[in-house]
């Protein structure tokens, strides 16, 4: 049975959600707690290069083996080590085009049998115990996306609550856009705003910038002193 969440539960998420966007490594709350409000999956947040695993960031693991064993395919992704058949997502985005926002379930989308007879599953995802998995991408860009991702963890006998997952995700998707485009803009303000102070600094003579009413609105290091 589905145990839904309150609404201060959902009010509280999705102000994690861009809050988590601003962290230095982004959106570890909000993995997090995904992790803890999804009994027997594991939450990351995983990027691809087309139809490619490239990275993905999962701040809470299982503990023990099954995490080295997931840490360590991790890296062998990242290096470029990994074979990745791309069967399971062709005929993924075959059925369910790629689309920004949008709720992909594997267990909506494939049969028991079909999914785990796809060599891509077999090759990279079997071997960690990654079952069915929920997601939906919150970035975009030419041939490269992010998605939010809760799959299940077949090592885990924790009974699955599919249902709250795909709820979940449906509550956060487009929140983490609307927070990745606002970090983004924000990230892109903080870089112009340094490179313009430096070049101010590098003024040699003092410069002082004054609001009509005589405020100081800037000075670079000369003025300031």
């Amino acid at each position: 049975m589905t145990e839904h969440i309150s609404v201060e539960e959902a009010s509280a998420l999705i102000g994690l959600v861009y809050e988590a966007s601003l962290e230095k490594s982004q959106w570890s709350s909000l993995v997090g707690r995904l992790f803890q409000m999804c009994p027997g999956h594991v939450a990351a947040v995983v990027t691809f290069e087309d139809a490619r695993w490239v990275s993905s960031h999962v701040p809470t693991l299982p503990g023990g083996e099954h995490g080295e064993q997931i840490t360590e395919l991790m890296e062998d992704v990242e290096a470029g080590n990994q074979q990745q058949p791309d069967d399971l997502n062709d005929t993924l985005f075959s059925r369910q085009p790629l689309e920004l926002g949008t709720l992909y379930a594997t267990r909506r989308i494939f049969s028991e049998d079909e999914f785990r007879n796809f060599e891509g599953y077999k090759k990279t995802m079997q071997p960690i115990g990654a079952g069915h998995w929920t997601g939906a991408h919150f970035s975009i860009s030419g041939g490269r996306r992010a998605a939010i991702m809760v799959v299940e963890n077949d090592f885990d006998n924790t009974p699955k609550d599919n249902a709250r997952v795909e709820y979940l995700i449906e509550l956060i998707a487009p929140h983490m856009i609307r927070a990745n485009r606002f970090a983004r803009a924000l990230n892109m303000a903080r870089d112009a705003a340094e490179t313009y102070s430096g070049f101010i600094d590098a003024i040699a003579l003092p410069m002082v910038m004054l609001a009509p009413d005589g405020q100081v609105q800037m000075a670079n290091s000369l003025g300031q002193r």
